[in-house]
């Protein structure tokens, strides 16, 4: 993809020193080649989607949402792009104060913006040129995505049930039981794997459900445990009983809850 850049190389080198920096500590722009798949983090779909929000917010006003605001943690924000504009406005409003203020007092105007004034517009002008090869970058890959299936990471989604078993990804959470998990809009994890039977529930709504799990089988182990002791105290041969850590039968796992969200249904209906 060509780069966004709007000054030739040389001219200003103040856009050319924080263009090239802030490029090159682009996550996005310097990912490497892979294709996009089901199991990369940034590139997965929802993830992807919530990039351009906060690049770009909402393309019109929606609700609560103006035009280029996003929900963050249940927070209106203005996304990068629309800020790093108004940045850039505010300069110009600043140029144009001061050569009034010279046009008052009787001097002539000002050829240049003063250096500061300058560099501020310059810096912001890079960031906003890179931040905008970002968003293009992004929307590519989202009309090139597709969903690669993955025979082996399909079978361990909650092969051994509700075991919270989790991975983190720069301290954040992004696998739990097999299941992806991604950040809705306002920043809520949810688990976002279709072949879950919990797709679109929020990871602690799935934690407080794994609890009960969890509950009912040690509820179960204990029952047994009686027995066995019942038995061995009658003189019958009987194996003592274990929790297993076999892999479980999906369908013995328990239902969505009547009174939990799914933060992917549009009228938030229960997935069976």
């Amino acid at each position: 993809m060509a780069s966004k850049r709007r000054y030739k190389i040389g001219i200003h080198s103040a856009y050319d020193d924080v263009f090239d920096q802030t490029r090159i500590i682009s996550d996005i722009l310097n990912s490497g080649n892979k294709p996009p798949d089901a199991y990369t983090t940034l590139w997965d779909m929802k993830n992807m989607e919530c990039v351009v929000l906060e690049l770009e917010g909402s393309p019109a006003d929606e609700g609560k949402l103006l035009k280029g605001e996003y929900f963050r943690n249940k927070s209106k924000m203005l996304a990068v792009i629309p800020s790093l504009r108004l940045q850039l406005i505010a300069v110009d409003e600043k140029f144009a104060s001061l050569q009034k203020q010279r046009a008052d007092e009787g001097f002539e105007p000002m050829e240049q913006m003063p250096v500061e004034l300058e560099y501020e517009k310059l810096r912001d002008e890079a960031r906003l040129d890179v931040r905008t090869e970002e968003l293009e970058f992004i929307k590519q890959r989202i009309e090139s995505y597709v969903e690669v299936e993955d025979t082996a990471l399909t079978d361990m989604i909650l092969a051994y049930g509700l075991k919270q078993r989790g991975k983190l990804e720069g301290g954040i959470l992004v696998m739990i039981d097999g299941q992806r998990v991604t950040r809705t809009v306002e920043g809520i994890l949810i688990i976002n794997e279709p072949k879950s039977k919990y797709h679109g529930m929020a990871v602690s709504d799935y934690r407080q459900l794994a609890n009960k799990w969890k509950a009912a089988l040690r509820d179960v182990y204990y029952l047994k445990q009686k027995q066995y002791e019942k038995d061995i105290a009658d003189g019958k041969l009987v194996t003592m009983p274990v929790i297993s850590t076999n892999k479980v039968d999906r369908s013995s796992l328990p239902g969505w809850p009547a009174d939990v969200k799914n933060y992917l249904e549009k009228k938030h209906e229960k997935v069976k």
